[in-house]
């Protein structure tokens, strides 16, 4: 548990060397753009938005850039772990389509499906 904890709360992901002011300004009104599925909420912070946006995009599509990738897939392997940003315009190969709907044995279904146990 100690090591989920761990990379749940890592330090100094990001860099912004050299921006000015006016850069990081820009990133943040790009951020709360409706525009995007899950826009930065009003107490959150720009970097974690974009951990969280970059993050999902790095496990489901990106996976090759984490060097945890595996050791992650096998502690969450039971779940059926699904985006929750969905702030990627373009889906890439392997990034999940989920939402307020989704197939199931051929019906479609209505609600928020998130994290489902697997049986």
């Amino acid at each position: 548990m100690d090591y989920i904890i761990d990379q749940c709360y890592a330090d100094n992901i990001l860099e912004f060397c050299s921006w000015s002011i006016r850069q990081y300004a820009s990133l943040k009104e790009m951020a709360e753009s409706i525009t995007f599925t899950t826009p930065l909420g009003e107490d959150e912070e720009v970097e974690e938005w974009l951990c969280k946006s970059l993050g999902e995009l790095i496990y489901f599509s990106l996976f090759e850039l984490n060097s945890e990738h595996n050791k992650l897939k096998g502690i969450f392997g039971r779940f059926e772990i699904q985006a929750s940003m969905q702030n990627i315009a373009c889906v890439p190969p392997g990034y999940p389509r989920c939402g307020g709907r989704r197939v199931e044995n051929g019906e479609l279904k209505w609600g928020l499906h998130r994290w489902p146990v697997k049986p």
